[in-house]
């Protein structure tokens, strides 16, 4: 599911996004981080560090 808030002149000013499970949530965030202003995550599995 995708939600957003807008401001008054349309520019998203905060983005919801729910995506189970969570390697293609990471998957999709490192695609759009650069748009979003954020440094890409990194999917870590059990006893990375």
């Amino acid at each position: 599911m995708d939600y957003a808030r807008f401001d008054t002149d349309g520019k998203i000013i905060e983005p919801s996004v729910l995506w189970p499970p969570l390697p293609s949530a990471v998957e999709m965030q490192v695609k759009i981080a650069h748009v979003l202003g954020m440094q890409p995550w990194e999917l870590r599995t059990k006893g990375e560090r």
